[in-house]
């Protein structure tokens, strides 16, 4: 099978390729989003620039820009790349095609170059100088098409490889940069010109015949069948594209994307790879090829430029970094993802309530789903807000409380989903961001300081109170045994008497120790209080809360925004992609668990658990619907986590004992010896009934060990902490630990 994949190419320093395992998309059969995620890297070579990939079957072709090589790589065992050849390219090559035996070479400054690729060190066959700089090509029929940067699309006949002749330039607006065939038609993606359709049925006469011009500009493309899918530079926009009409291209969509650059678009395996720079590569589902959904982020050694996808693992070629490396990523073999609804606002609050979904939008608006099938939320209806709703709770069954921003507070009867109703207001003397109810009273968050409203009628509720001693931004409430706290931006952690529930007076407080720490998010529990903060996550003894002291201060090594507590577990979102999962059982030695990095551009904002599901809201990106079912079904004897034992799970064990990786130390004593290939054996011997994680004690237990192994120490760094901790645990492990 050949793949094409056309590539913007701006760097020249070093790169590398990774090798990566796929899973299956998110629409398959999903798992508990308490199942977490193991990955391991391992360098098997040295490669300098890698920018472009050219896949024929088992083989993978190379271009290392900063060498000016191209390397051909036998990928037949994917675990064990096998370097075949090696050719000197003599120009700083762009994009390689390959027409076996002749691969054919996009130049810096010098055209086109075709080798002869039969022998190992092969040779050459002709260059061919193009009017422009030839940044791209792809061959087809004895023509080859190139993107020819200010010259435009230029067409060669190499028919015959030892004389090539230019047959054709066409002038287009921008500089052409990317290339793609589909039917009679070249799709050209030029910087500053957009995309260009060209008929070139007769390639002597090539002819513009329909264009594409979006605002931001595109720098790389690949089509498939009717469908383009482009990549544009800064803004790192990803558009889907109709070419049905190639006279009228028509947009689909436009996803943003966090990264600032996308370097490389690409079609594979029903798949399409998004090489997105220091973000690594995204890959989506085209089950629906008008509506790519992202599934899965595949984190990149270095700067992902270029992807291509071979016996179920994912080759990237890195650009600068550091050298060949061989990843090997085991992320959820099925995603958590049950369901993603898009949104065009950004979503940001949400509350479940029985049957009922209530989501907060910035346009602003409150957005009511019914969740009878709490897999598939059905919009029932939308009413416009005064504001951004920042936070929602229920007053009474049928009504829910909005603090909607610079707008104070809103009340809003939802008795009739279909037609819900504002019945009433509070203006706020400043912004309100966060609320509690407690009785009568509703206790207002706001940015200066805590209001207290009586709202026993909620046609006519009033201001009655104010807190005394604090008049810092209230970004989050929590009320536990008479008193109420609260993550106090700057202020950190606060808490307040309520003995007269109108006057909330400050009793105590704890300062973050961070400089710039800003607390965001809090919830009480048993006397501890878990607390989220821009530089760090606390737990904090508020038994009395005068005097509130640190459990844990700031030991994840990680940021939050918004939290939630499912005992034992602890979710942590920040402004990224990634949920962040810990055990929270002992709140002195909290436990990093792992993350599900999260489907889609848009940053994680709130969630909340109901029924078996989490509802997490995305800015600009909608909402997504998480498998919550408690606990961890599986087979931990089988590493690849395909559902049986095979082949590739000794082959994983054997790679990871032969790269002395710490997956392969399976007794935890440091090195790689008999014992821990003895133990492996037995693992597989149990089979899977006997090696089910079911105990999060003994995942504990064996997370504890191993971080005790590290020279990152108990918690040291974020970095260290991941290292360390992220993994499923082995059978014979969960043994051991259960036997002490």
């Amino acid at each position: 099978m050949r793949t094409r994949h056309t590539v913007m190419r701006p760097t020249r320093s070093a790169g590398a390729i990774s090798l990566i395992l796929m899973v299956a998309p998110a629409t398959a059969q999903t798992d508990s989003i308490y199942c977490l995620t193991q990955q391991t890297q391992a360098e098997i070579g040295s490669v300098g620039s890698t920018t472009d990939l050219y896949r024929d079957g088992d083989t993978i072709y190379v271009l290392d820009r900063a060498e000016k090589d191209l390397l051909r790589f036998d990928v037949s065992d994917p675990l064990s790349p096998v370097l075949e050849g090696e050719w000197i390219t003599a120009n700083t090559p762009n994009a390689v095609h390959v027409e076996y035996p002749y691969a054919y070479i996009a130049t810096d400054h010098n055209g086109l170059r075709i080798l002869d690729i039969s022998l190992a060190f092969g040779y050459f066959v002709s260059y061919t100088p193009t009017p422009g700089e030839a940044m791209d090509l792809h061959y087809k029929d004895g023509m080859v098409y190139i993107a020819d940067e200010d010259a435009g699309l230029t067409i060669a006949d190499v028919t015959d490889p030892h004389n090539v002749q230019i047959v054709s330039t066409l002038s287009l607006p921008g500089s052409a940069v990317g290339i793609d065939l589909t039917g009679q038609h070249a799709i050209v993606a030029c910087s500053g010109g957009g995309l260009r359709v060209v008929d070139v049925s007769d390639p002597h006469n090539p002819a513009q015949v329909g264009a594409f011009t979006p605002p931001h500009t595109i720098t790389s493309l690949a089509v498939s069948g009717d469908y383009a899918y482009a990549g544009t530079s800064f803004n790192s926009v990803l558009y889907t594209v109709d070419l049905s009409d190639p006279t009228q291209p028509a947009q689909l969509s436009a996803e943003h994307l966090p990264n600032s650059w996308v370097y490389g678009v690409s079609v594979d395996s029903g798949y399409l790879l998004v090489s997105n720079g220091s973000s690594g590569v995204r890959v989506y589902d085209l089950h629906d090829p008008a509506s790519p959904d992202e599934f899965l982020l595949i984190p990149s050694a270095g700067n992902a430029h270029d992807a291509t996808i071979a016996n179920g693992y994912l080759f990237s070629a890195d650009g600068p970094t550091s050298g060949f490396r061989r990843a090997l990523l085991r992320p959820e073999p099925r995603s958590p993802l049950v369901r993603r609804l898009h949104a065009e606002s950004n979503f940001r609050s949400v509350l479940a309530s029985g049957d009922m979904l209530y989501v907060g939008s910035d346009e602003p608006a409150l957005n009511l789903y019914s969740i009878a099938d709490p897999g598939f939320p059905q919009l029932v209806s939308s009413i416009g807000l005064a504001d951004r709703p920042l936070q929602m709770i229920e007053a009474a069954q049928g009504t829910l409380i909005v603090a909607v921003d610079d707008a104070g507070v809103q009340i809003v009867d939802v008795n009739d989903p279909t037609a819900p109703m504002i019945v009433s207001g509070i203006a706020t003397p400043s912004r309100a961001v966060s609320l509690h109810l407690g009785g009568p009273h509703l206790y207002i968050g706001c940015e200066q300081g805590i209001q207290v409203a009586d709202i026993s009628d909620l046609h006519n509720p009033a201001l009655v109170g104010q807190s005394q001693g604090s008049s810092s931004s209230m970004e989050s409430l929590a009320a536990s045994g008479g008193y109420l706290f609260s993550a106090s931006g700057y202020a950190g952690l606060q808490a307040f008497d309520l003995s007269n529930p109108v006057s909330p007076v400050l009793i105590g407080q704890l300062d973050l120790d961070f400089m710039f720490d800003y607390a965001d998010d809090i919830e009480v529990r048993d006397g501890v209080a878990y607390l989220s903060a821009t530089d760090s996550i606390s737990t904090i003894d508020v038994s009395d809360p005068s005097a509130p002291q640190y459990l844990s201060e700031g030991i994840f090594g990680l940021s939050g925004r918004y939290l939630s507590v499912q005992w034992p577990y602890l979710f942590v979102n920040y402004f990224t992609t990634e949920l962040n999962v810990f055990d929270a059982s002992d709140p002195q030695s909290p436990l990093w668990l792992g993350s599900y990095i999260t489907p889609g551009s848009g940053y994680n904002q709130e969630f909340v658990f109901h029924n078996g599901y989490a509802y997490l809201t995305k800015s600009d990106d909608g909402l997504l619907v998480l498998d919550a079912g408690e606990g961890c079904d599986r087979c931990l004897a089988d590493i690849d986590q395909d559902g049986g034992f095979s082949f590739f799970d000794v082959s994983l064990f054997i790679s990871s004992f032969a790269d002395n990786t710490h997956d392969s130390d399976l007794n935890l004593d440091g090195s790689w010896d008999f014992f821990d290939v003895s133990l492996f054996l037995g693992r597989i011997d149990d089979g899977c009934d006997e090696a089910r994680l079911t105990d999060l004690n003994t995942l504990k237990q064996w997370m504890q060990r191993r971080s005790s192994r590290t020279a990152f120490g108990e918690w040291g760094s974020a970095s260290g902490v991941r290292r360390v901790t992220r993994g499923m645990i082995p059978a014979h492990v969960a043994r051991q630990a259960e036997t002490g």
